[in-house]
């Protein structure tokens, strides 16, 4: 929800529509030998044990009832709509691996996990769209305007190191419930490694992750972004220690037609509380020592401090910097809600200290 995300196209997208065409066929052919393949399958994977894999699962398909193969075919096809189900269309139901006939959730986990973990890092297949998983994740940030920073928290880091390991992707219908979306294009993106793992999004469900009926935010969805708002309650003094009760942090759309959007946004990621802890951990605890180093002639004077923060602002780019839209929030507190008093506080104590260190030069 704090930007609008563009979904790049990548050749690796063909792995999923071979998964299509093979399902496309399953009702029709009487045995696997007819199963039409694209022309590049057999040189690209017919070394591998992919084929096995489909054939696993065409012989399950084969021996359930015909009723049992038409709502497969149903199920798989309707799950793989990501965008739309997340949009809560209501002609969709999505369908967990433990929702498929018991005899044939096995190959068709095996399929799809064998598909994410052996065919799609393949060098042949790479070689083959002149692609990879570094490539589609570079494309993605540079299709995002060289995005640095985590598309779904903005809180570290997220620049793509040669020599080291690549960017996370996430499975946005995570494959342990959704296997059969495991390699769908739809369903793949690029984050964060602390998003990804538990206890951040893990392995989730985000199609329940709203407890109404409401929308659940989709990473290629639009919308009119958030507004994030620090107060503080009770000022702080020189003396006193800063307390919970003593501050809040406002997190909400642009547009109330996003707040179902956001809501699910902010449960998937843990977005509220690790926001919080960042401000009182790290926001509180640093940003005195890093105004004063910034301008160290600092003079006690409440228009020359606000005119220094706002300078200081602008410095704090949403796409480059992690936490910068928490250090803006507080940044906007103090130029445009902090009482005289309190700023003329902070204003005398930065030039105390500036005077203290002049002495010691």
């Amino acid at each position: 929800m704090i930007f609008n995300l563009v979904k790049n196209e990548t050749g690796l997208g063909e792995l999923h529509k071979l998964t299509e065409t093979f399902f496309g066929q399953l009702a029709t052919a009487s045995y696997f030998d007819q199963i039409e393949f694209p022309d590049w399958y057999i040189s690209v994977f017919g070394a591998t044990q992919l084929n096995d894999r489909f054939k696993d699962v065409f012989d399950a398909y084969k021996r359930l009832t015909e009723d049992e193969q038409r709502k497969i075919l149903t199920a798989v096809q309707d799950t793989n709509r990501v965008c739309d189900l997340c949009k809560k269309q209501s002609d969709l139901k999505p369908v967990r691996l433990k929702e498929f006939p018991k005899d044939f959730q096995q190959p068709l986990e095996k399929l799809f996990i064998h598909l994410w973990k052996n065919a799609l890092p393949n060098k042949k297949f790479a070689d083959y769209f002149s692609s990879d998983l570094n490539v589609y994740i570079n494309e993605f940030i540079a299709e995002n305007g060289h995005i640095e920073v985590c598309p779904f928290c903005a809180l570290e880091s997220f620049i793509n190191i040669p020599g080291q390991s690549r960017i996370e992707i996430d499975h946005w219908l995570c494959k342990e419930l959704y296997p059969h979306l495991a390699v769908n294009f739809e369903n793949l993106v690029p984050i964060g490694d602390k998003c990804n793992p538990s206890p951040v999004k893990g392995n989730k469900d985000v199609l329940v992750s709203l407890k109404t009926h409401g929308r659940v935010y989709y990473p290629y969805c639009r919308h009119e972004g958030i507004s994030v708002i620090f107060n503080f309650i009770n000022e702080p003094t020189v003396t006193n220690n800063i307390e919970k009760k003593d501050w809040e942090l406002i997190i909400k759309p642009n547009n109330p037609l996003d707040t179902d959007l956001v809501e699910s946004w902010k449960v998937i990621f843990n977005i509220q509380q690790r926001y919080e802890e960042i401000i009182e951990d790290y926001v509180f605890k640093t940003w005195e020592i890093k105004y004063a180093k910034r301008f160290p002639d600092t003079i006690g004077d409440i228009v020359a401090f606000k005119e220094n923060l706002l300078s200081w602002k602008e410095t704090f780019d949403l796409k480059e910097q992690p936490s910068a839209l928490l250090y803006r929030a507080f940044l906007d507190y103090l130029t445009e809600r902090a009482s005289d008093k309190y700023l003329q506080g902070l204003c005398s104590n930065f030039a105390s200290s500036a005077k203290v260190l002049k002495g010691k030069r």
